[in-house]
């Protein structure tokens, strides 16, 4: 009689869904532990994270017990991959990362450059959620190298989607784009184009197309339901009720998000649902229910700072701030934007920082502390004439920017004292207001 395949011992451990049971079958039935098993195992795991996260859990766990009987390199590295993915796609970023870094070194020493490289791929997504940018965008070359020599399409593919993410979190959102864009053109999985796609939903959202971003959350929707991804589909489902909310649209917004909540708890999914806590906190702030954004505001920091999720734990930070300044608790709205503040700049999002900015700006008025305040809404404005540079828009030196960023910043910080500052978002066109037309007037004077 012939040995059993890996696949054959696969399907078998498929029907046991416990850990610690699957180890007990592999014992009694004398499945032979072999590196070809592990790296089977190992795929079997990457697919069924989107759609099982349970199995894919349990699975890790005996992936790491056959690397303990067969005691390779090799073995050890597609363990700790798999261990690693896992724990990336319930967000649990902190504890991601050390199986990630320990999963390329293993690889390299086993010569598995390819391995290597496909597992840099998800380490910088992984980089991404902890806010350590530039770390990600130093494996980008040495992935890139090692799947080119590979021809795996599919993980230049995945890579493409990975520096998607990258530079959606920097709020670069025309070269997040292009990249999800050719993830969509190349993908050749059902997991890679939903992944893709609902990258560029977020994107056509915060571009304002939301037109074309509300499509495109309906047809990844669609996709994800045609393919089992269930998780996917409710990510879609959180896209199309911040369509809702965009449009004013609060009670339906409301009520999909809190559906999504109910499901992802019941995944025992604690990010998404710190996710969709932090979606309801921006709603309740529009509804001027001030205490209850506070409280979820609250809840949802906590759940992303255990996680390590830097980005996200700002932006609860910022809510949280928006919240206590308008509930006239000054000290505690100060500490949140400082704390919120101190998150962005160091993370190099400067957008986000001179949202902060502006909202302290208003706390500072109210203080009466006029000099401090100017000072912020200034760093805004000489972050919105950066922009401008950036974009190449004027074709000028950056020194000629700066000396004209104090008059423009005095327009911009007339601009938000002038907002109703009951919309967070308002606040953001202070700097905005500044047009090119404007820093042209202000070169020529």
């Amino acid at each position: 009689m012939s040995r059993p395949s890996p696949e054959q011992h696969l399907a078998s451990l498929a029907q046991i869904r416990d850990a610690a049971l699957q180890q007990a079958y592999i014992s009694n039935s004398g499945v032979a532990p072999s590196l070809e098993l592990i790296e089977t195992l190992s795929l079997q795991i990457r697919d069924l994270c989107p759609k099982d996260p349970v199995l894919a859990e349990a699975f890790a766990e005996t992936n790491l017990y056959l690397a303990s009987l067969i005691d390779t390199p090799a073995g050890w590295a597609f363990a700790y991959r798999s261990r690693a993915h896992v724990l990336y796609t319930m967000r649990r970023c902190l504890e991601a990362q050390p199986f990630f870094e320990r999963a390329v070194e293993l690889f390299s020493e086993s010569q598995l450059n390819a391995e290597a490289g496909r597992t840099m791929v998800g380490e910088m997504d992984n980089l991404s959620f902890l806010s350590r940018f530039d770390e990600a965008t130093r494996l980008e070359g040495r992935a890139r190298t090692a799947l080119e020599k590979a021809h795996d399409g599919r993980y230049l593919t995945t890579l493409e989607i990975a520096l998607g993410n990258l530079y959606y979190r920097l709020n670069r959102y025309e070269e997040s784009l292009i990249h999800y864009q050719s993830a969509l053109v190349s993908s050749d999985n059902p997991v890679s184009t939903a992944a893709a796609g609902m990258g560029r939903a977020h994107v056509l959202t915060d571009m304002n197309r939301f037109d074309e971003a509300i499509e495109a959350f309906k047809s990844i929707k669609d996709h994800c339901e045609q393919h089992g991804l269930a998780l996917w589909a409710d990510i879609a489902d959180r896209g199309i009720s911040r369509m809702h909310f965009l449009r004013g649209n609060y009670s339906t917004a409301l009520r999909m998000i809190e559906e999504v909540r109910r499901r992802h708890v019941s995944a025992n999914d604690t990010r998404r649902v710190a996710y969709c806590d932090l979606d309801r906190a921006e709603i309740y702030l529009q509804l001027n229910l001030f205490e209850d954004a506070s409280t979820l505001s609250t809840r949802a920091h906590e759940t992303f700072e255990r996680l390590g999720n830097r980005h996200e734990a700002a932006m609860s930070l910022m809510f949280l701030g928006i919240a206590e300044f308008k509930l006239l608790r000054d000290s505690e709205a100060d500490h949140a934007f400082l704390r919120a503040s101190e998150i962005f700049s160091l993370a190099g999002n400067e957008i986000w920082c001179a949202a902060v900015d502006l909202w302290r700006a208003q706390l500072l008025i109210r203080q009466q502390q006029f000099a401090a305040a100017q000072e912020l809404a200034e760093r805004s404005a000489e972050f919105k004439l950066f922009l401008a540079f950036q974009a190449d828009s004027l074709g000028v030196e950056p020194s000629a920017l700066s000396d004209v960023a104090e008059t423009l910043a005095s327009k911009a910080f007339r601009s938000t004292q002038m907002m109703d500052s009951k919309d967070w978002r308002s606040l953001l066109a202070g700097f905005g207001s500044i047009m090119p037309k404007d820093i042209k007037q202000a070169l020529e004077q």
